[in-house]
């Protein structure tokens, strides 16, 4: 049966400069920070056997409350990477994989001027091949910021796709 669906993890940049995660590689409830809001990874770095994900999209959707400086000069300086069986399939600036801009609300700054908060836009980094993560192989998303940013903050990547599972 093929379904289609996401993978996503929570990509939480560091307040030190350069710094990398490692997504996919805790299961959702493999501890009290993935849960199903934080991540849908079905297990640690593997999908189970007899499964296969043909990724078509990958997507970073940031954190709604960024500051111009985490933008610019921090998430601009990043990349991320996707690794199957220890190879690199895919590796671009962060930037490439924008997507899901929308209104993120106003604030007031003088009694009759108020200022719109929109994010960048962007659909994901499509792939004109697709990349297949079969049950069993290892794979990792590296997320690898600039400088460091000056708070903490929760961007989601996700891989869309289908997800092919026995029947």
């Amino acid at each position: 049966m093929d379904i289609h669906t996401t993978l996503y993890d929570t990509w939480q940049p560091s307040t030190v400069a350069s710094a990398e995660a490692i997504l996919f590689q805790t299961p959702q409830g493999g501890d009290s920070t993935h849960t199903e809001s934080f991540t849908n990874s079905r297990g640690a770095g593997v999908l189970p056997s007899g499964e296969k994900f043909t990724i078509k999209t990958v997507k970073l959707i940031l954190d709604k409350m960024i500051a111009e400086a985490n933008f610019d000069t921090r998430l601009y300086g990043g990349f991320i990477e996707l690794r199957v069986k220890d190879k690199t399939l895919l590796k671009a600036p962060a930037a490439m994989f924008y997507a899901h801009s929308a209104y993120g609300g106003h604030f007031t700054q003088a009694t009759a001027a108020l200022t719109q908060a929109v994010g960048p836009l962007g659909n994901g980094f499509t792939l004109d091949i697709p990349i297949i993560i079969n049950g069993g192989e290892r794979f990792q998303v590296r997320c690898v910021q600039g400088a460091a940013f000056a708070a903490a903050m929760d961007h989601k990547v996700v891989l869309e796709g289908v997800l092919s599972l026995p029947e």
